[in-house]
């Protein structure tokens, strides 16, 4: 797909951006911002990459263009199929990361153990692609292991503002 690398990059700094912003305003600050922003990241990295790569794949499968690794050309078959729900479990455990971020910005645990939850399939599911495809299970492999360190560096620090926290708690 011609400029898919651009578009991806653009989306990560665009995310980026819009995840520090987002939980800064939300009053997260210091260590605690630090890690949210890196999960926020880690999770807008597996919905931007694998959204490119499954709108890859089927570019590629509807022209038959030829694959880069055999140089077979595509089409739909077994392994497109893999291809296309290993990006779509990606883009999944990517949403579920993403939504549990604010949580874990307010020091919800429950947030925090779903993010490395999260991240421990994440690492399953990608370090086993490293022979095969090096650079791809290496980049997700190695930021999966950054966000679970700075996820589990954090700790259970409480949130530096009971009154935001407080906002958020259900009402007894």
């Amino acid at each position: 797909m011609p400029h898919i690398d651009q578009i991806v990059m653009l989306a990560l700094l665009a995310g980026l951006v819009a995840s520090g912003t987002f939980h800064w305003r939300a009053g997260v600050r210091g260590r605690r911002l630090a890690a949210t922003v890196l999960a926020s990241f880690y999770g807008v990295v597996l919905v931007a990459m694998l959204t490119a790569h499954c709108a890859d794949v089927t570019y590629n499968t509807v022209l038959g263009n030829r694959s880069f690794v055999d140089g077979r050309p595509f089409a739909y078959d077994w392994r497109t199929y893999s291809l296309l729900l290993f990006g779509v479990l990606l883009i999944v455990q990517g949403v579920r990361v993403l939504r549990a971020t604010p949580g874990l910005g307010r020091g919800e645990p429950a947030a925090r153990a779903a993010i490395l939850r999260t991240a421990l399939l994440v690492l399953a599911i990608a370090a086993p692609t490293i022979p095969v495809h090096a650079f791809f299970g290496s980049l997700i492999s190695g930021l999966t292991v950054l966000t679970l360190g700075g996820t589990l560096a954090l700790g259970r620090v409480p949130a530096r503002d009971d009154a935001t926290t407080a906002s958020f708690a259900p009402a007894v």
